[in-house]
């Protein structure tokens, strides 16, 4: 039998509220789940909601085998690269980190050329690298190339990420202007550039929902790869910040994955967004929409 979502089986019962209450009580209560500890802004025919719901994982054997050839894959993928002179590897992972960013701006609606992008990755280490638009990402990419995985294990630390990796290139009035993150509502466009509902403003309410968020992705009793991806809507979900959301939690899924699995994957996180853009986000709306 094919697993259907709540809201395939809430139309299938002619909205009958207690078929689908039995089938959400009988999956959030099954032996195999994986909770999550995260509540996401739950969207109701475009309204906020105020219900509260765990977002929770059931391990179909679709994402089993999902999950289990992707590790071959990237196994794959380290072999095949380390089959390459070293200075043919070096211009590919070079090229695959210019693309990453070039990708990753491109999906944020942000003008920029592989051209730029270059130009900011060769003027690292020199005196005007931070005059230099996209230098400081570059870097910060780079970073992951040399190994230096950053560790996000508080909010200072992922501030600090937030700060680095975006530095030059968000407006002033749309910094943070919490502590840490945003303290008034923010508006969430579609592809048109329409605003299609509004998250709260309550840097209180964003730090306890980023406390779980720092809990969830230090839990080794969740496969990794269930834990970076929901880890990475959930980020998304809540907008923490006015801007730079998307670019932020794209960065971090690049550099878990390149930790956890290949160079190589982690630097084309961007651009398996770009090429999969309807799924992607029609996947991110289910994740925030009460009737799932």
């Amino acid at each position: 039998m094919p697993y259907k979502t709540l809201k395939t089986i809430d139309y299938e019962a002619h909205h009958d509220s207690k078929t689908v209450g039995t089938e959400y009580e009988r999956r959030i209560h099954n032996y195999g789940i994986f909770k999550s500890g995260l509540y996401p802004f739950l969207i109701d025919h475009q309204e906020l909601s105020q219900d509260r719901r765990e977002l929770f994982v059931t391990p179909l054997r679709e994402i089993a085998i999902a999950c289990e050839r992707i590790e071959y894959n990237s196994a794959e993928l380290e072999s095949k690269l380390k089959e390459l002179p070293p200075i043919a590897e070096e211009l590919y992972l070079k090229k695959s980190l210019i693309n990453e960013i070039t990708t990753s701006n491109r999906l944020s609606g942000i003008a920029v050329r592989r051209t730029e992008v270059k130009a900011a990755l060769d003027s690292i280490n020199k005196d005007n690298q931070e005059q230099v638009r996209f230098a400081p990402m570059a870097k910060m990419y780079k970073k992951i190339l040399e190994g230096d995985f950053q560790r996000i294990e508080s909010f200072v630390d992922l501030r600090k990420v937030y700060n680095q990796l975006l530095f030059g290139l968000i407006e002033k009035e749309q910094m943070p202007d919490g502590a840490f993150f945003r303290n008034r509502p923010v508006s969430i466009k579609n592809d048109q550039r329409k605003i299609i509902f509004q998250l709260p403003g309550n840097e209180n309410d964003l730090e306890q929902r980023l406390s779980n968020w720092l809990k969830f992705i230090s839990n080794k009793n969740i496969p990794f790869m269930i834990k970076g991806l929901l880890a990475h809507g959930y980020f998304e979900n809540i907008h923490p910040f006015y801007d730079g959301n998307g670019r932020t939690s794209r960065y971090i899924l690049s550099l878990y994955l390149a930790r956890k699995l290949d160079l190589v994957t982690g630097l084309n996180v961007s651009q398996a967004i770009y090429e999969n853009r309807e799924s992607y986000e029609k996947a991110l709306l289910a994740l925030g929409d009460q009737g799932n």
